[in-house]
């Protein structure tokens, strides 16, 4: 059973969870020592390529853009 106005509520606070890891993610591969990629930040270089790290912060900017 819903309670009147819980749907916006959860909304509410799954946007900002997911705006939080959003954040928490793209911190921990900027933070991240490497080139272009390993498990810590955005798994092997042999599984995503040269580009791995960029590409991978690129999505996170797009991410933030579209809020």
């Amino acid at each position: 059973m819903l309670i009147h106005g819980s749907v916006p509520l959860l909304i509410k606070i799954r946007l900002r969870t997911h705006d939080e890891l959003i954040r928490q993610a793209k911190s921990l591969i900027v933070s991240c020592t490497c080139l272009s990629g390993y498990p810590a930040c955005v798994e092997p270089i042999e599984e995503v390529g040269l580009l791995g790290k960029e590409q991978a912060l690129q999505l996170f900017e797009e991410a933030e853009g579209k809020r």
